[in-house]
C-alpha cells in the first residue's frame, strides 16, 4: 500500500486495491417446501486466507427466494453485478478528518 501526503496538508492518502471475490449458494429454507434460497456472498481476497471466508468478514449483499427445479433467474443478480461493474470502475473514496483513503477495486473471481 503506497501512502502519500497531500501537498499543503496533514492529510495522507492510502492507495491500494481491494480484490473481490464473488460466490452464490443455494439451500432449501425449511425440510417441508421447494422452495430455495440463495446467498450471495462477496469476499475480500485481501484479509489472510483463514478468515477470508469466516461470516464476520463476507459481504452478503442479497437473498434470493429461488424455486428448486427452475432455472435461476440471471436478473436477479444484474443489481449486484451492476453495483461491482462501478465500484471497479470508479474504486472507492472515504474521506476522514485525517486521512483519504482511496482504493481501486478489482473483481477477481465469480464462483
Amino acid at each position: 500500500m503506497a501512502e502519500i501526503e497531500c501537498p499543503g496538508s496533514k492529510k495522507r492518502v492510502k492507495l491500494d486495491t481491494i480484490h473481490l471475490s464473488i460466490g452464490a449458494d443455494g439451500f432449501n429454507a425449511t425440510k417441508a417446501t421447494v422452495t430455495s434460497v440463495t446467498a450471495v456472498a462477496i469476499g475480500v481476497l485481501n484479509l489472510p486466507i483463514d478468515v477470508q471466508s469466516r461470516l464476520e468478514f463476507l459481504i452478503i449483499p442479497v437473498v434470493l427466494p429461488i424455486s428448486v427445479g427452475k432455472q435461476d433467474d440471471p436478473s436477479f443478480f444484474r443489481p449486484v453485478f451492476d453495483t461491482l461493474y462501478n465500484l471497479e470502475q470508479k474504486g472507492i473514496h472515504i474521506e476522514t478528518d485525517d486521512m483519504i483513503i482511496q482504493a481501486d477495486v478489482q473483481l477477481d473471481s465469480i464462483t
